[in-house]
């Protein structure tokens, strides 16, 4: 509509009807992805949380909790969106580059500046 803006923190791709995602639409919280396997047309890559041990002991466990395959054009769209909103999310201040250094060096990452 005339006079709309989207909101500063939303990052968008594809054109999708205005409105809310209906209630049906699964949830799934995750801590980061397990793993990522190509095969020539598909990826497949596990989602996982960690959680706490149950008796409150300081420990945790990395376990799966979803599947994702995708199309291997949809992968390659995902991860430019992903690239993408990430650049956003650090031009606005809501991801600090403080966090983007330190998971690289965390998953073994060299940094593009260095």
């Amino acid at each position: 509509m005339p006079g709309e803006t989207k909101p500063e923190f939303a990052a968008t791709t594809v054109g999708i009807e205005e409105g809310f995602p209906p209630t049906t639409v699964p949830t799934i919280y995750a801590d980061g992805i397990a793993n990522a396997a190509p095969s020539p047309y598909l990826v497949k890559f596990y989602l996982f949380q960690s959680d706490p041990e149950q008796t409150g002991k300081p420990s945790y466990k990395n376990q799966v909790v979803a599947q994702v395959v995708m199309s291997m054009p949809g992968f390659v769209q995902a991860s430019l969106f992903f690239e993408k909103a990430l650049k956003q999310f650090v031009d606005r201040g809501t991801i600090k580059p403080e966090l983007i250094e330190e998971v690289r060096k965390i998953e073994g990452i060299v940094s593009r500046g260095g």
